[in-house]
């Protein structure tokens, strides 16, 4: 499977091993391809042209990331005050950023809406009664929970209101003087089960009937995130998605605007994190290296995930020397029996210390987790357009 995904990953011809090993940049390191950003986002809204795209900033919050983006199109979505302040420093309107981290300290929505943020995601009356106090006359989007069942990342467990009280936390929302302004769900991450979509509107379907009975109508439907990237499996493709979702649309009782709010399908695909291997030996007879990055420093999703694994490629790949293969355990060089990043990967049996091991799909949710854990440094982040190698 490692060896297969290689050539998927290598389809990017500034990804590819042979550009890497003309970088000079010290590792670690994550190269971002800024053209596969702007490509991810055109083929998004191609295939949901009557949605309006919020770029889930947590994601990667890098400023040229965001620049390009916000050049492409794309609207923002946000979970505090410090990614709000991100986009102001790029000149983004925040007409078009969306506040949708269910709970908030009462402080960052007060700034928010002081800032001319006026979309505010809520789960529960506490939260509502925080914004209606900090943020009056607002408009706000009920996040109710759904089924996560086929996502790598169970988002379910900490956010969202059970279906039988969101009719009673909208029309709450209107008491409390805010705009009840419409329904957000999220499939949870990296979904690879495209069923979900079909759950999912049937219980939003079901809410908006009860509410029509009630004399209400609300204005938007987001359906957040979840867009799954290509890391080692095979993963449903935009077009599989978008007839899935579009077809579900139908069932909506009346028209209303819709949002959605990719984050990793934007930007995995796109950055590529470079090590070194610091040491390499043999543990019960099988060959361990030790690269000077690991879970802590980039790979932190692994801890929530074990299936979810990167495409793992060498610089000496493409060498003579690169057969035969080993099955290899990749670690990281922190002193943490949880810092292994990967087990039985085939990779060449020569690889040696000084060697490069890259790890694809590595564009979202990587250096922003890190943290030096050991004093081991976070990936610096480049990019394919300062060096004239990778063009």
């Amino acid at each position: 499977m490692q060896e297969r995904l290689l050539t998927y990953k290598m389809a990017n011809p500034k990804l590819t091993a042979k550009k890497l090993a003309k970088i000079t940049q010290k590792t670690p390191y994550l190269l971002m391809d800024l053209d596969s950003v702007a490509d991810k986002y055109q083929e998004m809204h191609k295939s949901l042209p009557d949605f309006k795209i919020f770029y889930a900033v947590k994601c990667n919050p890098e400023e040229r990331i965001l620049k390009r983006l916000h050049k492409e199109g794309s609207l923002f979505e946000v979970a505090s005050v410090g990614e709000i302040k991100r986009l102001i420093k790029i000149g983004f309107n925040l007409d078009g950023c969306i506040y949708s981290n269910p709970v908030k300290p009462t402080e960052h929505i007060a700034e928010a809406y002081k800032l001319g943020v006026r979309y505010f995601a809520y789960d529960c009356p506490e939260e509502l009664e925080k914004i209606a106090k900090a943020a009056p006359g607002s408009k706000v989007y009920l996040r109710m929970t759904v089924s996560n069942h086929g996502s790598l990342i169970n988002l379910a467990n900490k956010f969202g209101a059970d279906k039988s009280h969101a009719v009673m936390l909208l029309l709450l929302a209107q008491d409390l003087g805010l705009e009840a302004f419409g329904l957000a769900f999220h499939i949870g991450s990296q979904s690879e089960n495209v069923r979900l979509w079909d759950q999912a509107f049937d219980d939003v379907v079901d809410v908006l009937n009860e509410l029509k009975e009630q004399k209400v109508t609300l204005k938007c439907l987001n359906i957040g995130g979840g867009f799954p990237a290509r890391y080692t499996e095979k993963v449903p493709t935009m077009g599989e998605i978008s007839r899935r979702i579009n077809k579900n649309l139908k069932k909506l009782p009346y028209k209303m605007e819709l949002w959605c709010e990719p984050g990793r399908f934007m930007v995995a695909e796109a950055g590529v994190i470079a090590t070194t291997v610091i040491g390499k030996t043999n543990r019960q007879n099988k060959p361990w290296i030790y690269v000077d990055a690991g879970r802590f420093q980039a790979f932190v999703e692994m801890f929530e995930s074990d299936s979810l694994q990167y495409p793992i490629y060498t610089s000496a790949d493409n060498a003579p020397r690169s057969k035969p293969k080993s099955l290899y355990t990749v670690t990281g060089p922190s002193c943490d029996s949880y810092d292994t990043i990967s087990r039985d990967v085939s990779l060449p049996t020569v690889l040696q210390v000084g060697d490069q091991v890259y790890f694809g799909t590595a564009g979202g949710y990587t250096n922003v987790y890190g943290a030096p854990f050991n004093d081991f440094p976070v990936p610096a982040i480049i990019y394919t357009e300062d060096f004239k190698e990778t063009k």
